[in-house]
């Protein structure tokens, strides 16, 4: 599945309804964010938060630095490795 086609259908779902409100001013811990589904909840999430300024903190836990940076830094969101 091309990066297009991913970004076409989360975007799609964070505009669909206000399914994100509730998330408002929280911190959001997700393990294995190098993963299949972690990485796209937190691709998801981001989205969310940039396009309801939800001012939510996203954390993710991973095994592999070196795979965070690949899978998450491409995106151009701030990541933050430790």
């Amino acid at each position: 599945m091309s990066n297009s086609v991913i970004q076409r259908e989360l975007t799609a779902l964070v505009h669909e309804k206000d399914y994100f409100q509730f998330l408002r001013h929280q911190r959001i811990l997700i393990t294995g964010a190098t993963g299949l589904i972690g990485s796209m909840f937190i691709k998801l999430l981001i989205l969310a938060n940039e396009t309801h300024d939800l001012d939510l903190s996203v954390i993710g836990h991973v095994r592999s630095h070196e795979k965070a940076k690949t899978i998450l830094s491409s995106s151009g969101w701030f990541i933050r490795i430790y």
